[in-house]
């Protein structure tokens, strides 16, 4: 699959001018000054996609602009609008027109906007957010690998291009290992009914110890000690319930009732142990990790430690709450008990009150008895069942993790080492991972400066757009490399940096690259393979007419 960009748009109501430019596959490098709006194009075509661009000038002064994205997924054509509605639901409005069936969608925030966009590009990864809640990767994470900011990307690898992007624990991870290959839609799939089953699994686990403990109970309560004849006891029953049948409705009513809680405290101590684990082993090991491979510490980041204790904050919260909920069953608990106690010495005033002889207080036990045998034998029948449940779920567990263990046997960490050793050996610069290990995508070592310092970052964004369109399980994805070079560059290292990206870029199926028009610079790029578009109207990308662009797009406008 392949998402194409075609023709972007930009209408200003305000100035009542016009952006408007068409695209072509390969290489679209976009020259200009400074101040001519690069940056702009490349961040609002981002923000039109649902990203939530850093440094975005125009969301705040032309908050009435309307972007309009003309793209193709194969051969399938959509048109995007995203505007700020000045009346009615959501800030972020998104139109998606997909021109085969004539279809108009329209989703009034991103969160709905991402889960469509995640179906259009065949993205079935599914994760947890920081909270433990099911979440789709939103568009920041999603072109997070393939756009380098100018102001931000040759500080941080994958950090800072976007707002919004560390509610999702190990999103650097994620979203490498998903692109390159490391895990692919199957792979988080199966994630994802893993843990689906594991919830099942816990949930009839404790079920089944409250049905356990419900039939120990009643065992212990059932006071009957001769076999019953069925038939002459229902004969004299019927005698003893309509004396006793409130009473003994009212004591079976109770009972359900403190069964229902028993179980309701069982599943919440399930919980309670389960987040009491998560915090003394996953939180603590994540903070206190060792190289599988050589047993030596690996430091965190100040980030991911500060990310565990808000984990655990979290975790430790939500435990504060599941006590407080046993706390409040517990004391229904004691209150069904205490009304069971009553209703028991009601029985027994109404025995005296009625003179009741020991062979009618004989028959009040055996169907108290009686009802219990029944109840358990409901609940053995029950148990069954459950049991059989659980090993069907655990027979499922069991077949994915083997598909797991398969899947985990993939190595692509290997063919990346080689793309950034050769891409160092190009750019001529020192290479090194820090604290390497196999999995590792996104722990080179930069500890350079000046040039040497952004073609580092450089070679590592044009490596993972590498390997992301060598994996066909995942979309390609145009790569956006916003003014690589900076203005204390030499002629020799732009001739070298151009050189890299051009050889990498030029047949791959879509690119944005954005550079300024100096003469130097220029001529650097004489003899590549690119459509140029050339910004030449100063402070102002917007230099087409508004009406007629307007015009155009009116129907989807309305």
């Amino acid at each position: 699959m392949q998402l194409v960009i075609n023709e972007f748009s930009i209408l200003s109501p305000s100035i009542e001018k016009a952006f408007n430019e068409k695209f072509r596959s390969g290489v679209n490098l976009i020259v200009g000054e400074k101040d001519t709006g690069k940056s702009t194009l490349a961040r609002s075509i981002l923000y039109t996609f649902g990203c939530d661009v850093k440094g975005l000038d125009l969301i705040t002064s032309s908050p009435n602009n309307i972007y309009i994205l003309d793209f193709n997924i194969d051969n399938d054509r959509y048109l995007l609008v995203r505007q700020k509605l000045k009346q009615g639901r959501g800030k972020n409005c998104f139109k998606l027109l997909q021109y085969k069936n004539k279809e108009l969608l329209t989703y009034y925030d991103t969160t709905s906007f991402k889960e469509k966009l995640n179906e259009l590009l065949n993205i079935k990864l599914s994760t947890l957010d920081k909270n433990g809640i099911e979440t789709k990767l939103f568009p920041n994470h999603i072109f997070l690998p393939f756009y380098t900011d100018q102001d931000n990307s040759w500080q941080s690898y994958l950090k800072d291009t976007f707002s919004n992007i560390n509610f999702i624990s190990d999103y650097k991870k994620l979203i490498l290992e998903y692109f390159t290959g490391a895990r692919s839609n199957n792979y988080y799939d199966l994630i994802l009914r893993k843990n689906k089953l594991k919830r099942e699994l816990q949930n009839l686990e404790a079920i089944i110890k409250s049905k356990e403990l419900i039939i120990e109970e009643n065992l212990r309560n059932i006071k009957i000690l001769e076999d019953i004849d069925i038939n002459n006891f229902k004969k004299n029953y019927e005698i003893v319930l309509k004396l006793f049948n409130s009473v003994i409705e009212t004591e079976h009513q109770l009972k359900d009732q403190l069964n229902q809680n028993i179980f309701e405290k069982n599943s919440l101590k399930e919980m309670e142990d389960s987040i009491n684990s998560s915090i003394e082993v996953m939180i603590e090991e994540n903070m206190k990790k060792e190289c599988p491979t050589c047993n030596q510490s690996i430091f965190n980041t100040i980030e991911d430690n500060y990310s565990l204790q808000i984990a655990k904050q979290n975790l430790i919260q939500e435990r504060e709450k599941i006590k407080m909920q046993l706390h409040d069953v517990q004391k229904n608990i004691d209150n069904l008990l205490e009304e069971l106690n009553q209703t028991v010495m009601t029985n027994k005033e109404y025995e005296e009150k009625l003179n009741a002889n020991a062979n009618v207080v004989s028959m009040a036990e055996r169907a108290d008895s009686y009802a219990l045998s029944r109840i358990n034998i409901r609940l053995e029948e029950e148990l069954e069942g459950l049991l059989g449940d659980k090993v069907g779920v655990e027979s499922k567990l069991d077949v994915i993790e083997t598909s797991l263990k398969e899947l985990n046997s993939i190595d692509v960490a290997s063919k990346y080492k080689k793309l950034m050793i050769k891409a160092f050996e190009e750019l001529n610069i020192k290479f090194s991972f820090n604290n390497y290990y196999n999995s590792n995508l996104e722990s080179v070592n930069i500890n350079l400066s000046g040039a040497s310092k952004v073609q580092a970052f450089i070679a590592q964004y044009v490596s993972i757009y590498q390997m992301s369109q060598d994996n066909k399980e995942v979309i390609d994805i145009p790569m956006f490399i916003d003014t690589f070079l900076k203005d204390d560059f030499n002629n020799i290292e732009i001739e070298k940096t151009v050189s890299f990206i051009f050889s990498k870029l030029e047949d791959q199926h879509q690119s944005f690259v954005f550079i300024s028009n100096n003469e130097q610079t220029l001529k650097s790029v004489e003899g590549y393979n690119f459509a140029r578009i050339d910004l030449e109207e100063p402070f102002n990308i917007f230099n087409k007419g508004y009406k007629e662009i307007f015009e155009r797009f009116e129907s989807i406008l309305k």
